[in-house]
């Protein structure tokens, strides 16, 4: 994936020493579990101001064992130090129980350090002969190039955060952080779902179901896309779905992605795309159509009253609360053009000019 505008070592060696690595790399590594672990049962992993909580960095339940997570309970320490080998020692050496009280021997403990550490197979080889804890796994920089290498969405995720911009396709909160924040107020989640729930409950249930293509009819092709991914963004799975979720608009991002083995949600920008679907794929995929009449999810029209109080909640008066909670039943892209920080760039088609000014003034001066 690294010719699709994505972080490398090299990117990944200058965020180590940046500042806010060391709050982001436990929401990293969070994402990379949500999105390449199956059988995932339980994951505490603070991110954020979370991680200086002075606990465990990490917990991890599984039912079965990948390349990256073992299988059963796993413990997590994780750090940005530019001496991983030390920090490996002082972490190690602070911890003697598990989170649950559950025996050491039964839990495998595992150091991920964001730092080229060429030791890290011996260090972890010696403390497993210890034997106070059923395993013990070191992780290095090359480790995590690899791991994001297997995990395409995470992938564009940090690349996005880190300042790239990946070429053909945006993980969900990408594309819906660039699409509710071109208003003001920014766009709520909870707007584009309002009155859905029975929409909500069907998506939940496709996607917890097996490998298969979804087609959702609404207002318009961006609503359903709103709705797909504020559905995700409110889902009660852990993450899971939103960390595997991808908003494709090229053909050549679309076929690699549709190659990976690992499943993922889908959600193609284009007709063309939904189109290539090949038999077999592991993939949920939700397309957004034009057609009612076929589709297999039809969205209902937006209600006011939950419209109404989504609006208020981001600081909007109960007026205009009101207001644009009545045009986002008629049409969500209507409220979004109401509300745009740059109404110019939401003229729908029908509503520029066919010729533009100038020219119009050229033929009548010609004439």
């Amino acid at each position: 994936m690294g010719d699709l505008g994505m972080v490398d070592q090299t990117h990944l060696i200058a965020w180590a020493d940046s500042e806010d690595s060391k709050t982001e790399f436990p929401r990293l590594i969070r994402r990379l579990i949500l999105e390449t672990a199956p059988g995932l049962v339980q994951l505490g992993m603070p991110a954020g101001e979370g991680v200086s909580s002075g606990g465990w960095d990490g917990s991890v339940k599984s039912t079965a064992a990948t390349a990256w997570i073992p299988a059963g309970l796993s413990v997590w320490e994780l750090s940005v130090n530019s001496s991983p080998g030390t920090k490996a020692d002082d972490d190690y050496a602070k911890r003697g129980t598990t989170p649950d009280g559950s025996p050491q021997v039964d839990a495998v403990y595992v150091q991920g350090i964001l730092r080229r550490w060429t030791k890290r197979e011996e260090w972890a080889r010696d403390r497993t002969a210890e034997k106070t804890w059923k395993e013990v796994r070191a992780i290095g920089l090359d480790d995590i190039e690899t791991w994001l290498e297997d995990a395409p969405v995470t992938h564009a995720w940090i690349s996005e955060r880190r300042g790239l911009h990946p070429h053909g396709f945006r993980s969900g909160e990408a594309w819906w952080d660039s699409w509710s924040n071109k208003t003001s107020p920014s766009l709520p989640v909870a707007l584009a779902v309002s009155g859905r729930s029975e929409a909500e409950v069907k998506v939940a249930e496709f996607l917890a179901g097996p490998a298969g293509t979804l087609t959702v009819a609404g207002g318009s092709l961006d609503e359903v896309r709103a709705f797909i991914v504020s559905t995700l963004l409110r889902s009660d799975d852990g993450g899971q779905a939103l960390a595997r979720t991808a908003y494709i608009d090229s053909l050549a991002a679309w076929r690699t992605l549709i190659a990976s083995k690992r499943p993922l949600v889908l959600v193609p920008m284009s007709d063309e795309l939904a189109l290539e679907v090949p038999s077999g794929a592991v993939h949920h995929v939700i397309v957004p159509v034009r057609n009612g009449d076929t589709a297999d999810l039809v969205l209902p029209a937006i209600a006011v009253s939950g419209a109404r109080d989504a609006l208020k909640a981001v600081g909007m008066s109960d007026a205009k609360a009101e207001e644009g909670a009545r045009l986002a039943r008629r049409s969500l892209m209507a409220l979004r053009r109401h509300l745009a920080t740059t109404p110019a760039i939401f003229t729908p088609t029908w509503a520029k000019p066919a010729v533009s000014r100038a020219v119009r003034s050229a033929l009548l001066l010609g004439s």
